[in-house]
Order: structure tokens, then sequence, then C-alpha cells
């Protein structure tokens, strides 16, 4: 099995609530790609690796997988914007409001660049979240508008219910 491959069915088993398997799963991914030194991915491995460490109250592990993803290939720019909403999803966890709000919105910035509309909805998603708890409901529920505006279709996807439910919270 290649690398790739043990990453993938990590994060599978990650989704399914298998945290210590997929952990150990993403972490031989890496190494296989290590080995045959492909790092086209890297990125994306260490990003889901700090996802799959969070759910077992690892934080400090998480973040230490998130911090590798944003620095490891900064090149590879296609899952960049993801590895920066992870990280600011485990700074929030910490109580680090400010580097966590700067995260979302270069995670924004990226996904702008690019013109990719899913990881800008889902750091938009996070940000109005922390825009919300620190008071600032109208410039989440404006940003968040926003975005949702641009979509035509997938209004069934997770990530479009999450944000129109936020929406609605914040009185949209």
């Amino acid at each position: 099995m290649t690398g790739n491959a043990r990453t993938g069915l990590g994060l599978a088993r990650a989704e399914v609530g298998r945290a210590a398997e997929a952990v150990e799963l993403i972490r031989a991914g890496i190494a296989a790609c290590d080995q045959t030194g492909t790092h086209l991915t890297d990125v994306y491995q260490y990003t889901v690796l700090a996802e799959a460490q969070a759910p077992n109250a690892a934080i400090d592990d998480a973040l230490a997988s998130a911090e590798k993803a944003v620095r490891i290939n900064p090149q590879e720019v296609t899952d960049l914007s993801e590895a920066f909403r992870v990280r600011g999803e485990l700074r929030l966890r910490k109580g680090l409001t400010e580097l966590a709000e700067s995260d979302f919105r270069e995670a924004i910035v990226l996904s702008q660049k690019m013109s990719v509309k899913v990881p800008q909805l889902r750091a938009s998603i996070s940000l109005a979240r922390l825009l919300r708890a620190t008071g600032h409901r109208g410039e989440a529920c404006a940003m968040l508008a926003e975005i949702c505006g641009w979509f035509t279709e997938g209004f069934d996807t997770a990530d479009l219910k999450d944000a129109m439910a936020l929406l609605e919270e914040l009185g949209a």
C-alpha cells in the first residue's frame, strides 16, 4: 500500500471515530512517502494527521502537526488554506483567540487567491463562530451571508448546512 493510500485509509478511520488507528495509519503513510521521496502531499498529510489527533485531546500533538503542515512546503498551496484553518481551530481550543483569528483570515485569503470556495466556506464558518463568540455578530453574519450567496447548488452538503444553520443562529 502506498503512503498516500495509508493516509487516505487513516482519514477514513478518523471519520468513523477510530482516532488511534487513524493516527497510526497516517503516520505510516507519511513515513512511506518520506522513504520514497514523495513530498507532493506533505501539507495535506500533516493536516489530516492534526485532525486525527485532535479528538483524543492530544491538542499539543495535533497543534505540532498543524504547525508542520503550515511550514513544511509553502509551495504546496493547494491544501495550505485548510492547514491554516485546522491550526486555527486547534489554537482556538487552546484559548489562543487572536492567533486563531489570524489563521482563519489567512485561510480565507489563500482560498480567495486560488478561487476555491469550499475551503473558503470552511474557514469563513470557523471565523464566523469566533466572531460570534467575541461579540462581532454583525461582521460574522455579513461575511458568512456573502460567501453562502455564491453557492447555487450543494445545499445538502455538510459544510453548507453548517453555514446556513450558523447564519440562522446569527439572525440572518
